[in-house]
């Protein structure tokens, strides 16, 4: 028996070394030789187009836009880069190295390092930033390509080569077609873009570089709301996918400098987009699709400086402004005042026992407090202003319910408490304008620039 397992490990062993011969015949050189040669060609390659390379970084299709930047790599190890999100020009020096194969690496901060970095603000997501890359597995390399997936998040990225106006001037044009996207402070909230005979409500994103947009349908008579991406042009903006509503396909906007507005670019469609202190339609029963879709809504949940680092980084971004996308201007300070106060979530309850809505503050006997959590809240009444029940009055009843007086005196004894009782009841009222992902604004209706988010937690 023993015979017999001697002779079946040499065999064995036998076979391992024709394995290892064949093996060495076919490679005449190692793993480690062959993606160093690579890298040593792909060093070469990157440094040969005049004018560099250009990239359209999509780093998430499901939730972000684009962003352009242009690339130039010398042969000292440096690469120079301008973007169409930041205005300066940024240099950083680049390496290989061989982690998964060859990589290539941005070694100091740059343009891409900002898109990766955790610290730029994204409203309701924290601590992943635009989810960037500045490391990249290289796929496939050419003259006319450089095929790369990102090392962090797999995401497929082409360099393809850049042109001299990519440096003097679309990069410039980009940003800023982008940034007059944007929403000024002084602004109406409403942004009513036209297409012809059919007009939709606008909200746009700039971190995200992402659009929300609201129409009525004419098949269903219902208020839809769609998402789509935004990326600079040398005329204005392209959106993708394109916004189709009742057989109206738009996919881009040019900026008209005499007019100052993004006038329809899509041939057969004429239109603009227009600030307005009124809703371009009907939001219809958008009141009872808020009330129907959640139990209730709230500013999102913020931590506590003594939890953990994600709960670190939503108490920090509050106090520092990062929640302005759910409110309007005049309720951010009080809302960091009740932030140090203890309050974790302001809200608006639906129904408790059958009565409401609730005005209602969610938290803790301070900032630093740890688990125990407390809520107060006060009983508003509720006047639908019209037919079409997309406007709504709410008003104070003075009834409130506590489960703790300390917290309840935190609360009542800060001046943002006063600025968030006063906005809610308004008697001018409100216009519920639906969005995305259960998510309605409160517009005021004397003053369209005053407003509040309110999401489904």
């Amino acid at each position: 028996m023993k015979k017999r397992e001697i002779l079946w490990l040499v065999s064995l062993l036998l076979l391992c070394v024709r394995c290892t011969v064949k093996e060495d015949y076919i490679f005449d050189e190692s793993a480690t030789a062959r993606i160093k040669a690579y890298i040593t060609d792909c060093g070469a390659i990157i440094t040969q187009p005049e004018h560099g390379w250009k990239v359209l970084f999509e780093p998430n299709k499901q939730s972000l836009g684009g962003y352009h930047v242009v690339m130039k790599f010398n042969e000292d190890g440096t690469v120079r880069m301008v973007c169409d999100f930041l205005a300066e020009e940024s240099t950083s020096t680049y390496s290989f190295n061989e982690s998964q194969g060859a990589v290539l690496c941005m070694d100091t901060y740059s343009v891409l390092h900002y898109l990766s970095d955790p610290r730029v603000p994204r409203a309701g997501i924290l601590g992943v930033g635009l989810e960037g890359e500045f490391e990249f597995v290289i796929k496939e390399v050419t003259p006319d390509s450089l095929v790369f997936s990102g090392k962090k998040w797999g995401e497929p990225v082409v360099f393809y080569p850049a042109e001299a106006d990519d440096w003097t001037g679309r990069m410039e044009r980009y940003r800023e077609h982008i940034e007059k996207m944007a929403p000024q402070d002084d602004s109406p909230f409403f942004r009513a873009l036209t297409m012809n005979l059919t007009a939709i409500n606008l909200v746009y994103d700039p971190p995200t570089r992402t659009v929300v947009y609201t129409y009525s349908d004419n098949e269903s008579e219902q208020i839809l709301s769609a998402w789509t991406r935004v990326y600079g042009t040398d005329e204005g903006i392209r959106f993708s996918p394109a916004i189709r509503v009742n057989g109206v396909v738009l996919d881009q906007l040019r900026y008209n400098r005499t007019t100052r507005l993004f006038e329809v670019g899509t041939p057969g469609v004429t239109g603009s987009l227009k600030y307005s202190d009124t809703p371009p339609f009907p939001f219809f029963n958008s009141l009872d699709m808020l009330q129907a879709r959640s139990t209730f809504a709230c500013t999102p949940r913020v931590g506590t400086i003594s939890g953990s680092m994600t709960s670190i980084f939503s108490f920090l971004e509050a106090l520092m402004g990062g929640h302005s996308i759910y409110m309007t201007s005049e309720l951010q300070l009080g809302y960091r005042g009740l932030l140090l106060a203890g309050m974790k979530q302001f809200r608006i309850i639906w129904d408790i026992d059958g009565r409401g809505p609730w005005f209602t503050f969610f938290g803790a006997q301070s900032a630093f407090a740890g688990e125990a959590l407390y809520s107060t809240n006060y009983r508003l009444e509720m006047e639908v202003l019209r037919a079409s029940r997309d406007q709504v009055r709410f008003t104070w009843t003075g009834e409130n319910q506590n489960n703790d007086t300390q917290f309840h005196t935190n609360m009542t004894s800060q001046l943002g408490f006063a600025a968030f009782r006063q906005f809610i009841t308004d008697p001018a009222g409100f216009t519920v304008v639906p969005s995305s992902n259960e998510r309605f604004y409160l517009v005021n209706l004397s003053d369209s620039k005053r407003w509040l988010l309110l999401s489904k937690e």
